[in-house]
């Protein structure tokens, strides 16, 4: 069961190859992973950073300044994997084997339908910053993230819906670290101050909230994905 690491990215080269490079180096089944980037066509240190870490376990879209939620969605789109991670240019791949716990939780259902995530070191438990689903889950739903948000709300999506099924699996063994500025982890740069202002601009927190019965009906197709298989 191949993994695909999603993750769009601006503004931090060093970050993206921090980010495979830990991946890789805790990954029981190296070859049965890979990374997808999303860059800006503006961006042109992060090109240069793609084209530095050559490798066929690296794709690479280079597109516009899309709305952030689709930039996710884009990487699903040309990923090859049969498991797919909400992942982010500011985390840190720290538990040895994390691949391996995915997989069994994963298989652990025999419709693959579940939200599996650990921790990021500052929301743990309450909410799923960084998780993985399989592309049952997407192809039931029609897309891996709900492609709304200009900034956050993804991980609260995924949250809400699989404990909505109770699909939800939190496995503390996986530590995902969240290298977020708010928290002291590193500076502030212009990444995170553009994704403040979208979120305040776009009134994100509203949006989300208007929106269950979209989480409701996410949740009923996965129910009914999930009876299908029982046969």
């Amino acid at each position: 069961m191949k993994i695909s690491l999603l993750c769009p990215t601006r503004g931090r080269p060093h970050a993206m190859q921090r980010l495979w490079d830990s991946a890789l180096e805790t990954a029981d089944d190296k070859e049965n992973l890979e990374i997808v980037f999303y860059m800006d066509k503006d961006d042109i240190h992060s090109h240069y950073q793609f084209e530095k870490m050559d490798s066929p376990q690296h794709l690479g879209i280079i597109g516009e300044r899309i709305v952030l939620s689709e930039m996710w969605n884009e990487c699903q789109k040309v990923a090859t994997g049969e498991v797919f991670m909400h992942c982010g240019d500011d985390i840190i791949f720290r538990s040895k084997g994390w691949d391996t716990l995915v997989r069994e939780h994963m298989n652990r259902f025999e419709d693959h339908i579940a939200f599996v995530h650990g921790m990021d070191g500052i929301q743990n438990e309450r909410l799923g910053t960084h998780g993985f689903l399989h592309k049952n889950w997407v192809e039931t739903v029609g897309y891996f993230v709900p492609p709304y948000f200009s900034c956050d709300y993804n991980d609260t999506w995924l949250t809400d819906v699989s404990s909505m099924i109770g699909r939800r699996v939190y496995e503390p063994r996986i530590f995902t670290e969240h290298m977020h500025w708010a928290v002291g982890k590193q500076p502030r740069d212009q990444t995170y101050t553009d994704t403040m202002a979208r979120g305040q601009r776009d009134g994100v927190t509203a949006m989300y909230e208007s929106m269950l019965p979209k989480r409701q009906e996410d949740a009923k197709k996965l129910r009914e994905f999930i009876e299908k298989c029982k046969g």
